[in-house]
């Protein structure tokens, strides 16, 4: 029995020894340029998992892309112009095990449907057009252009190897090509009849306005001189309508010109109700808060102290916004703008703080397209060079305008190679943006994508998330980037519309930071004071004194 006891307990003292090992990727298909975690595993007799010591990682054939070795763990990337298979092949030992990574090529569709537009037009256009010199004909050698531009265009449509580049350049040749057709058109000798409709309309509306209010300062009256303008405006127009001569352009003047006169009086009819008491509880607050804030910053030029100047200008506008909080005749539109005054004076201040000497952060990438010629396309590569990062573009699907230092993405997408991205600690994206319908209004449902890639689709479209963009005027987004996929150093953006691209979105600054240890929260968390999303409104300003000046502003 001791003799049994002894054996059994060494053979519980036996080391286990590595039997097999496993190789696996996350993806076993990749595109040009993009790559691959992989990692080996170790496992004994009884399957349990073991360290895989010393593994030796290669690649067949070689020459297809670069392997970073780390150990048990690896990372592929492809080549930009690699294609085929790569087999990644692990030996330990006696042992090995491998896993086959396919490369496929990256293809970039082609928009031709503005092309087939176009040609569908000046097809139509040239067939309802009649060769001569009579009204609404056009001369032979207008037909001769015209058709000679549509068969370019066709040849263009049917290149299965045209580039986005040249089915652009051939729409905007064949648009060029139906305006010139239609100046070549004959005119007819007389004009057509001159549409008085919107005018008389406006003489009747302004008629009845001003006959239907007295003259007097009593609610619901107008004074005497807003009605002697409105009747003379009336008087102008009715001479224009009764001018058998009148172009079209004189009485769509006349028309707009009597709006206006319209307008003007309406806003001299003294209103119904009597103005309510006047709301100061705004401008209390930003006293109160102006006033913690210089009692709690020392005069100085040392970090967190700001100078004399800066405190005198801020006591001034306290002092002034305390004028108008004591002034029991003040006006509503008065104390609004007091507290917008001091609300400037408090933020002028903060600025005038001194920062620390150590900033926390570090700029990786600032383009403002600034110097690009006003309307200039980022896609004309001899534009690029007015960029702030000429080489920075990666690749651009489109066209894509610059006007006064701002970005029409339509409905593109582009990607930038950001230096530094990849070796960031906290990177952080802000970017200026607006929803622009081109109308005034805004597109319904427009979200910016940030990607890790130049990608359409996939999960690396998406890498950073997608926000929602819903106002039309600028805004400043601060997105914390996934370092799961910083390591490509590459940004996409696009705008979208329930996943596809759609035009609406403007930029105008792009700027990527290394925070430190000042770190947003994750992309999407609007939890997180680092998160900026443009449907959360502005923040109260506090009824108590804050405890720091952060929590005020």
């Amino acid at each position: 029995l001791v003799i049994t006891l002894i054996l059994s307990g060494c053979q519980l003292f036996v080391k286990p020894t590595l039997d097999r090992i496993v190789v696996s990727a996350d993806a076993e298909t990749i595109k040009q340029g993009e790559s691959v975690e992989l990692e080996v595993k170790g496992f004994d007799k009884k399957n349990k998992e073991m360290k895989v010591s010393k593994p030796t990682w290669s690649a067949e054939p070689d020459n297809l892309g670069e392997l970073d070795v780390n150990g048990a763990k690896a990372v592929f990337t492809a080549g930009e112009t690699a294609e085929g298979k790569v087999t990644i092949t692990v030996t330990s030992g006696d042992l090995s095990d491998s896993i086959e990574i396919t490369i496929i090529k990256e293809t970039t569709s082609v928009d031709k449907s503005d092309l087939e537009d176009a040609i569908q037009a000046a097809t139509q256009l040239k067939q309802s057009t009649e060769v001569g010199t009579e009204p609404g004909q056009a001369p032979q050698e207008a037909h001769d252009a015209l058709q000679a531009a549509i068969d370019a265009a066709r040849d263009v449509l049917n290149d299965e190897n045209a580039t986005q580049a040249e089915v652009d350049s051939a729409t905007q040749a064949l648009l060029q090509a139906i305006a010139a057709f239609e100046a070549a058109i004959v005119p007819d000798e007389e004009p057509g009849p001159v549409d008085t409709s919107d005018l008389e309309n406006a003489i009747q509306i302004a008629t009845q306005l001003i006959q239907s209010t007295e003259v007097g300062t009593e609610h619901g009256q107008a004074p005497q001189e807003a009605h002697d303008a409105l009747q003379a405006a009336i008087d102008a127009a009715q001479d224009v309508l009764n001018d058998d001569n009148a172009t079209q352009a004189e009485v769509d003047s006349a028309t707009h010109a009597l709006l206006q006169v319209i307008a003007a009086f309406e806003a001299t009819i003294v209103p119904d109700e009597e103005p309510g008491p006047v709301d100061t509880s705004d401008l209390e607050n930003a006293i109160q808060i102006a006033t913690h804030l210089i009692q709690s910053t020392e005069v100085g030029t040392e970090p967190g102290q700001a100078p004399q100047e800066a405190h005198d200008a801020l006591q001034d506008a306290i002092d002034a916004a305390q004028a108008v909080l004591e002034n029991e005749a003040a006006a509503q539109a008065e104390v609004d703008s007091a507290v917008q005054a001091l609300q400037q004076a408090i933020a002028a201040f903060q600025d005038a703080i001194v920062p620390d000497e150590d900033p926390e952060e570090t700029m990786l990438f600032r383009e403002t397209f600034d110097n690009v010629p006003n309307g200039s396309s980022i896609r004309d590569t001899s534009v690029r060079s007015y960029l702030d990062n000429p080489g920075a573009i990666v690749d651009i699907s489109g066209t894509m305008n610059v006007y006064d230092g701002v970005l029409e993405m339509s409905s593109q997408r582009f990607a930038l190679r950001i230096p530094g991205l990849e070796n960031a600690a906290s990177p952080v994206l802000r970017i200026t943006v607006k929803n622009d319908n081109g109308s005034g209004g805004t597109v319904a449902n427009l979200e910016l994508a940030v990607g890790s890639q130049y990608s359409s689709g996939g999960t690396e479209f998406t890498a950073h998330g997608t926000y929602p963009i819903t106002d039309n005027q600028f805004q400043v987004l601060e997105i914390a980037l996934n370092k799961d996929y910083t390591h490509t150093g590459i940004l996409n953006f696009r705008g979208i519309v329930n996943k596809s691209g759609t035009a609406g979105l403007y930029v105008d600054t792009i700027e990527v930071v290394d925070a430190g240890s000042h770190q947003p929260g994750e992309p999407g968390d609007p939890d997180d004071p680092g998160h900026s999303d443009p449907t959360d409104p502005p923040p109260d300003i506090p009824t108590e004194p804050p405890e720091t000046i952060d929590d005020a502003y």
